[in-house]
């Protein structure tokens, strides 16, 4: 299939997924090709209440990109853990991240903002386990950055809780991906 056609198969569900997307900016990757079946994966973002990616903030420049850190959560791991299918929760500034990946592509996630004691964010992570378990029952790995998972329910997984990664040393990633 031409890229034009998926590009306006692409706008075409989010226009009948969300009605109006003048303030909705996607990317989407073609993850499965066959002869009778694409899978893609759009994502996309409500710049509505998002004041630094309106139009006349560009000053008459071109924006090139918008990319979530979970993307680049999920290119970083890529390079240091040998799964493709994980859970993932970290924690950035003032939120806390769960991810689904699937073959290296975060197909899932949720964003919740953190307490000053972070109660709950445990509870909320089960929770969004439970969104996705009869899709992915195979996953077994939750990956933690920064992150303490205690929780019974989570036993049926090995818990793995990686190195801490500065913040420096992730903004030189996202520096050099682009």
């Amino acid at each position: 299939m031409k890229n034009v056609r998926i590009y306006d198969l692409v706008k075409n569900e989010l226009t009948c997924k969300f009605g109006n997307i003048d303030n909705i900016i996607f990317h989407y990757s073609v993850i499965k090709e066959s002869d009778k079946r694409l899978n893609i994966i759009v994502y996309c973002v409500n710049i509505e209440n998002l004041p630094m990616l309106k139009k006349e903030k560009y000053n008459g420049e071109t924006l090139i990109k918008v990319n979530l850190i979970q993307n680049y959560i999920v290119s970083y791991l890529s390079e240091h853990i040998q799964e493709k299918d994980y859970f993932f929760t970290f924690r950035y500034k003032r939120n806390i991240y769960f991810l689904l990946v699937n073959s290296n592509n975060l197909v899932a996630n949720r964003v919740i903002k953190v307490n000053k004691n972070l109660n709950g964010y445990t509870e909320e992570f089960v929770r969004f386990l439970e969104d996705y378990k009869e899709e992915y029952n195979y996953i077994n790995k939750i990956y933690t950055l920064d992150m303490n998972l205690l929780n019974a329910e989570l036993n049926n997984f090995i818990v793995v809780k990686l190195k801490e990664l500065s913040n420096r040393d992730f903004l030189s990633y996202v520096v050099l991906k682009g």
